[in-house]
């Protein structure tokens, strides 16, 4: 029992503090018991507040970790997003652009490998796509090359892909390749991804 409250309960009993005096507010007795409580109640209070401060941290640590793993989470499904996305587009998009664009930019790479328009022409032979070889000599004939471009068909080969060869030297381009060589790679980023989630 605390020392104000035996003080408390003795009051109406004046002859438990000795000589059945009063006790006034300079009484030492009363001072000493004030003290006594006080410190009492303080420290019940430090404990108090101690034990809910650690119940509140616990609970702050515990929210801390749940949403540093919600933001690594959508940081990686962003990250999933965003190479779903760029596989869409290599699936759909780079193919149509390429295939826009695929015998224009296959006679400017033939053309300045091989050195054409330069002073000593290469003879070059151009194997393609039975379905790009109209394309190919339309190409070609922009660029004003002359005679120096032969183009064969060869149906083993894909609608986005030529072998050129001249002198001894050649080029080879598939687009067709590097598209599936860079969906194998996004695919295994977004591997990588979902592993580490």
């Amino acid at each position: 029992m605390s020392a104000l409250k035996a003080i408390l309960e003795d009051f109406e009993r004046p002859a438990a503090f000795g000589g059945g005096a009063p006790l006034h507010a300079d009484d030492s007795r009363l001072q000493v018991a004030a003290s006594d409580a006080y410190a009492e109640g303080y420290a019940a209070g430090q404990a108090a507040t101690a034990s809910q401060a650690g119940a509140n941290s616990a609970a702050l640590d515990s929210a801390a970790v749940q949403l540093n793993a919600a933001f690594a989470n959508l940081s990686a499904e962003i990250r999933v997003q965003f190479c779903d996305a760029l596989k869409a587009a290599i699936e759909k998009v780079f193919p149509m652009l390429a295939e826009k664009g695929f015998a224009e930019n296959c006679a400017a790479a033939v053309a300045d490998a091989a050195g054409l328009g330069e002073t000593e022409d290469a003879r070059v032979t151009i194997k393609a796509a039975p379905s790009q070889a109209e394309l190919l000599n339309a190409a070609f004939s922009r660029l004003e090359l002359g005679d120096n471009i032969r183009i064969k068909t060869d149906a083993a080969l894909s609608e986005m892909e030529i072998r050129a060869d001249w002198d001894n030297a050649g080029l080879e381009l598939d687009f067709d390749a590097a598209i599936r060589q860079s969906l194998a790679a996004l695919e295994h980023t977004i591997a990588q991804i979902k592993d580490r989630t």
